[in-house]
């Protein structure tokens, strides 16, 4: 999606990371590798005690930024939802993949729980489940006995302060 943050490779355009240089990393690293940007995590066979003392040892003396962001805070302006097409065919596949989405809310919104639980509603559905003709949901048995898909995956993708809700779906061509 072009112009706007969420449709940017991670690495950035090539032109740019040509350019750049030992500076602009050592710089880049010193204005956003701060203790107030960071979160550790531990999972697995780890006490809370060897964590807390393993990560004062190795990372107590981070510096905080000049301008730390607030838990929970934003860090730029609000995104603008831009939507966008792109079209990749391959005739040689025999089936087609489609995705469609729109814009939601983000996890701060009060319709972040009932869009959870439409999402729930509308669920995943693929033919090769032995049962499949007989799941409740209504949509999975229009799907199923109309024969319109052989698969499809709902999902509802949030960020603070925006979303995206939509379908992936794999039919015959």
């Amino acid at each position: 999606m072009p112009d706007q943050q969420l449709g940017n490779t991670i690495l950035g355009p090539e032109k740019h990371i040509q350019n750049m240089t030992r500076e602009d990393l050592t710089g880049f690293i010193s204005n956003n590798y701060t203790a107030d940007r960071m979160c550790l995590v531990g999972a697995g066979g780890i006490s809370h005690e060897e964590l807390v003392k393993l990560a004062e040892k190795n990372f107590a003396s981070l510096p905080t930024s000049k301008n730390p962001i607030p838990l929970g805070g934003q860090s730029r302006s609000a995104p603008v939802f831009t939507g966008a097409e792109v079209r990749i065919r391959d005739d040689t596949m025999n089936s087609l993949h489609i995705a469609l989405a729109v814009e939601a809310v983000g996890w701060r919104s009060p319709d972040y729980w009932p869009m959870l639980v439409m999402s729930a509603i509308f669920g995943n559905w693929d033919r090769g489940l032995g049962a499949s003709p007989l799941l409740s949901s209504k949509l999975s048995h229009i799907v199923s006995s109309n024969n319109l898909a052989n698969s499809y995956q709902h999902f509802f993708t949030n960020y603070s302060d925006t979303g995206l809700w939509g379908v992936n779906l794999i039919t015959e061509k």
